[in-house]
């Protein structure tokens, strides 16, 4: 399937892997969730708030990671338990900004 037609498809689809065996960061995961879309991992990009290292495991796995900031709110990333040490190149303050990031 062309990745076009993939991502109409998908566009609103989200996965969640609870019962899969595998947690974040394990590559394994993500490539389950790719398989689940139909899709080759190149083809996906993983959007999150970098806990968990999550942004590593997705990187690994092949896909293009997103980091969300949540910058209206300066205290989450103190919240979170195990941050992810890599920084993704693309970075956004919150998800109202994806529909461009992925639009360029």
């Amino acid at each position: 399937m062309a990745a076009d037609a993939v991502r109409r498809q998908n566009r609103r689809r989200g996965v969640l892997l609870a019962r899969g065996g595998y947690r974040k960061p394990d590559s394994r995961l993500y490539a389950a969730v790719s398989g689940r879309l139909g899709v080759s991992p190149t083809e996906c990009w993983y959007v999150g708030d970098g806990g968990s290292r999550e942004h590593d495991g997705a990187r690994r796995a092949g896909m293009r990671p997103v980091l969300v900031t949540n910058a209206a709110y300066p205290g989450a990333a103190g919240l979170r338990a195990d941050p992810d040490t890599y920084r993704p190149e693309l970075v956004i303050d919150d998800l109202a900004g994806l529909p461009a990031l992925i639009g360029r």
